[in-house]
């Protein structure tokens, strides 16, 4: 996978955003973000596989509450000002000249899909839980 590698502006240069792809702006984070996502699968897949037993069910609810009150809420806060900028540097400068582009627009949509929703779900979450 290639990316077409130059800044924005050396202001954003400066701060860390030496492209304009989304992928390589996010570095860490988008791996993070893959292995949240698999762990999500994992997840599911638990779900489906020890629903039968009652030690699965207390498996699958401490695993749950571990992930997703702990780790993919505090990842999600942590990291939105990062998906922010580098989805909204990258659909600004939409190119499909090369695949790691076209890979790189298509997490970019997606994160400002979820940078968009962040807010409204995390004020639902907490008003229904708490």
């Amino acid at each position: 996978m290639t990316f077409e590698e130059e800044a924005e502006n050396s202001n954003f240069e400066e701060m860390g955003y030496e492209s304009k792809n989304a992928i390589s702006n996010m570095g860490p984070l988008f791996l993070y973000s893959i292995i949240l996502a698999c762990s999500l699968l994992v997840l599911v897949a638990l779900k489906l596989l020890l629903n039968l037993c009652e030690k699965g069910k207390k498996l699958y609810q401490w695993i749950s509450q571990a992930l997703f009150f702990n780790i993919i809420i505090r990842f999600l806060i942590e990291a939105y000002l990062e998906f922010a900028v580098s989805s909204f540097i990258n659909i600004k400068h939409v190119s499909f000249t090369s695949s790691g582009n076209k890979i790189s627009y298509i997490v970019a949509a997606i994160c400002c899909i979820v940078v968009l929703l962040m807010p409204v779900s995390l004020f639902v979450f907490v008003v229904h839980n708490y």
